[in-house]
């Protein structure tokens, strides 16, 4: 739970902390898990002609997995009355955004449209994190170490899909039931190495008191609820 984060001194960024430790535990493996998949998604959702996309559908799987940090640093921010640090980063965000825009649709066209909006969505949750760090005084390690096993068992299956040629832009190839084949093996290959190596750091970790054990504890009230309307 959130009760000790295992800083002195920071009890009170406990929930914050708290609650973006659960959403990663969903949003890296998913965010990171469509940028790789991305290539056979495109081609079966849209077609061959739109597999430059690829690398923007990457961009967009990588800004998804941080969002987390955007979502609840604006929050925070907001409910606390930092109304002058939200428009800050709105107006930079905006600002590099528009940069972008002009730099990448010469070149690109459409394309460089998408790219500039998702590179900007990194961009702003990146920058909210870093403020609401600053603002709330929140250790930086108090946050790592709600992320760390999380952020390594993503690394994990991605390192693990790429080597396995089950990730990446190359394996989009084949026809249409082929592809979606291909997806729910990598999918499924994803989720399994995921969840795998997160238990074994769960477990190497001492069983730490995290979003990993607050998971569990759900799944294990849901069974209760289940197993009593069967009987």
């Amino acid at each position: 739970g959130i009760r000790d984060i295992g800083v002195t001194g920071v009890q009170t960024c406990a929930l914050p902390i708290y609650i973006v430790g659960s959403l990663t535990l969903l949003t890296f493996p998913a965010g990171v898990g469509l940028a790789l998949v991305a290539g056979p998604l495109v081609q079966l959702a849209f077609g061959a002609r739109w597999m430059a996309a690829v690398p923007l559908v990457q961009v967009l799987g990588i800004a998804g997995s941080l969002a987390a940090f955007g979502t609840i640093g604006s929050v925070l921010l907001r409910v606390h009355g930092s109304m002058g640090r939200v428009l800050g980063i709105i107006l930079a965000g905006a600002a590099l955004r528009v940069t972008l825009l002009l730099v990448l649709i010469p070149r690109f066209g459409l394309l460089g449209a998408g790219f500039a909006v998702a590179f900007g969505q990194v961009f702003d949750h990146l920058l909210y994190l870093a403020v609401t760090l600053r603002v709330f005084a929140i250790p930086l390690g108090a946050l790592l170490e709600r992320l760390w096993r999380s952020a390594l068992a993503t690394a994990v299956m991605a390192a693990l899909l790429l080597a396995s040629g089950r990730g990446g832009h190359a394996t989009a190839a084949g026809t249409a039931p082929e592809l979606f084949l291909e997806l729910l093996a990598a999918v499924t290959a994803g989720a399994t190495i995921y969840i795998a190596t997160l238990f074994v750091l769960w477990l190497a970790a001492g069983r730490a008191d995290g979003a990993e054990a607050n998971l569990l504890t759900l799944l294990q009230r849901l069974a209760v609820r289940l197993a009593r309307r069967r009987s």
